[in-house]
């Protein structure tokens, strides 16, 4: 039985590509991406979408209940802290995640999500293998899940989360410009952050407030011209081994 919180997520998803579908200009951009990118965009997907939950419940909720089996359940919040934990703390914790994986070290992992010049749902889980590993919510979330008592209010955290980054991706351009909606990376925001030349900016996943705060927020009314740029090696390298030092930065 599908739950509630995966039905959210498979909703934005279908939206998103429905809309895309209605738009000549949209379909054309999203089907000009070339075969290999295909089989990438669709591989991320995939491990965003089953291998990642996968290795949440079997290896890190299955080593911990191993190791430490009456910690099992042993967390009491409130539903509403569970929700705040998932979708503000973790939020948080992720723009500094997000801002070392621009670090020189790590970039060349992270740098093959920036290469996607289409801007849409389907680019939204382009990574190279390890990049996914390199996400702390990954494990974060693996954790909590092992931990508390009552998981539900912390998996709509989680799934609302997953939502709004769909949505960021999806290049819709219009936003509504009131409360509570200024409060979140717009898809308008995290398309500079996909620009090609001003990917430092905006790293929040749901909450800009974090970018305000730490003087790495960017707002414009405009669209950047250029989005991202194109792998200079083989696909399936830069799928494993991430782009050498130096390229597509």
């Amino acid at each position: 039985m599908i739950s509630l919180d995966l039905l959210l997520i498979l909703a934005v998803f279908w939206i998103i590509v429905t809309w895309s579908l209605l738009n000549k200009i949209r379909l054309r951009k999203m089907l000009s991406r070339a075969r290999g990118l295909w089989a990438l965009d669709l591989a991320g997907l995939m491990i965003h979408g089953a291998v990642v939950p996968l290795f949440q419940s079997l290896i890190i909720f299955g080593a911990l209940k191993l190791i430490w089996p009456i910690g099992e359940g042993l967390l009491t919040l409130p539903r509403w802290i569970s929700f705040f934990v998932a979708f503000v703390v973790v939020d948080y914790a992720y723009y500094w995640n997000h801002r070392l994986l621009h670090q020189k070290k790590l970039w060349r992992f992270h740098a093959v999500h920036h290469s996607g010049q289409v801007f849409d749902v389907f680019t939204t889980s382009r990574n190279s293998a390890l990049t996914t590993f390199l996400i702390l919510y990954v494990w974060f979330n693996g954790i909590m899940f092992f931990l508390l008592s009552n998981r539900e209010a912390y998996i709509w955290g989680v799934a609302v989360s997953n939502a709004l980054d769909l949505l960021r991706h999806s290049g819709i351009a219009k936003w509504p410009r009131f409360a509570p909606f200024t409060w979140f990376i717009s898809p308008r925001d995290h398309a500079w952050h996909h620009s090609e030349d001003m990917s430092d900016v905006n790293f929040g996943g749901n909450l800009n407030i974090w970018d305000r705060i730490h003087g790495t927020y960017h707002g414009s009314e405009n669209l950047p011209h250029q989005i991202g740029a194109p792998l200079g090696q083989n696909l399936w390298s830069a799928f494993w081994h991430g782009i050498p030092s130096g390229e597509n930065q």
